[in-house]
């Protein structure tokens, strides 16, 4: 009997020593969740972002972690579908996860602040920027500018250009952002007294031969189209086989590599909004850059860098909470109205969590790349 007791004892003790192994191995790692489309034909925005999230994480590691625990990235990969993304929030939250990055387009950002709801964990957006999610009281910390404010900026380079018969053109994936920026660019168009000649929503599937045929038929000088980079590089391959030279103009969606490889030469003089000025040396974002290209072979893209201000924001609010990542603790730290850090320029927020950053900022695709327009700002 006493054999029986004391083996008995032995393995409770085991199993006791094997519980606090584990579970001290999970205290131990911080998981940080990360939702975008990674697999499909225009994962580019996702990769991108993921990409500067583990640079950013690696930095953090390699320094001991937040107060010697380690960073760990959990992506989920939302295939660019709205209900993929509601199941992917889902099993985030069930493994653990401390804080979640995402979504990067803004047609995803309803069904991940829904699915986050109950959960007290905290979602913040690199780029997400619709304005159908600011000014509102949640768990959604956006750390890109409203669309409003990137119309407003397209239509100063509009006037500027001294362009009179305008077409608008918009896709119909990922309205919430797409018709919030023609929003802006109507406004500003109007106090110029410019009315827009052709206002258009766009589809993947259409034939867009007829679309140009009816640009050229109303004799338009100006052209934004508001959609993904192919799209847009689509629309003006047609019109340069056709010798129809508007200007054209797009939005920070499109300002990838691949409107530049599927566009080539018809999109040379194009003019592309984008809240970061790349053009500043300061000496974190070289650094960055440099440690991007040897890791991935390529130039990281606005996503890639918010992506990397994301997890730094995050780190720094852990720090001032001393690892409480409760919701409520974390956005108030945040939305205190200090200053964070970013690799391009500093930041705050307001109360409702929208950042609040300075500049507007556009550039011109000259010989292949994107260069820095200079227009003067109302």
């Amino acid at each position: 009997m006493n054999r029986v007791i004391k083996f008995f004892i032995l393995a409770v003790f085991i199993v006791i020593l094997l519980l606090i192994l584990v579970n001290s191995n999970k205290s131990s790692t911080i998981k940080v969740g990360f939702i975008s489309n990674f697999s499909t034909e225009y994962s580019e925005v996702g990769v991108q972002g993921r990409n500067g999230a583990l640079l950013a994480i690696d930095e953090i590691n390699s320094k001991g972690g937040i107060k010697g625990k380690k960073l760990e990235l959990i992506t989920g990969n939302s295939e660019d579908s709205i209900e993929k993304t509601k199941k992917v929030v889902k099993d985030l939250i069930s493994n653990d996860i401390s804080v979640l990055l995402g979504p990067l387009i803004s047609k995803m950002g309803s069904s991940v602040i829904d699915g986050t709801k109950g959960s007290n964990i905290l979602v913040i957006s690199p780029s997400v920027k619709s304005d159908n999610f600011s000014n509102i009281d949640d768990n959604f910390i956006m750390l890109n500018d409203t669309t409003y404010k990137e119309g407003r900026s397209l239509s100063n380079a509009i006037i500027n250009r001294g362009d009179k018969r305008v077409a608008l053109l918009w896709s119909s994936d990922n309205s919430p952002y797409t018709s919030g920026v023609i929003k802006g660019i109507k406004k500003g168009l109007l106090t110029k007294g410019i009315v827009p000649v052709i206002e258009y929503e766009i589809s993947e599937v259409e034939n867009h031969i007829l679309l140009v045929n009816n640009l050229i038929k109303e004799k338009i000088d100006s052209v934004s189209i508001i959609a993904r980079g192919d799209i847009v590089a689509e629309i003006t391959q047609i019109c340069y086989r056709v010798g129809f030279k508007p200007n054209f103009y797009s939005s920070e969606w499109s300002k990838t590599s691949m409107v530049l490889t599927h566009g080539g030469r018809s999109v040379e003089g194009m003019i592309i909004y984008d809240k970061l000025n790349y053009t500043y040396k300061n000496i974190p974002m070289v650094n960055f850059v440099n440690t991007f290209k040897s890791h991935f072979f390529s130039d990281p893209t606005t996503t890639a860098i918010l992506s990397y201000d994301a997890v730094m924001l995050f780190y720094e609010a852990m720090l001032e909470t001393n690892l409480d990542h409760a919701l409520n603790k974390l956005k108030d730290v945040i939305t205190s109205g200090r200053s964070f850090n970013g690799l391009i320029q500093d930041y705050s927020f307001n109360e409702f969590g929208d950042v609040v950053r300075s500049g507007e900022n556009l550039f011109i695709i000259e010989d292949g790349n994107f260069v820095y327009y200079d227009l003067f700002f109302e």
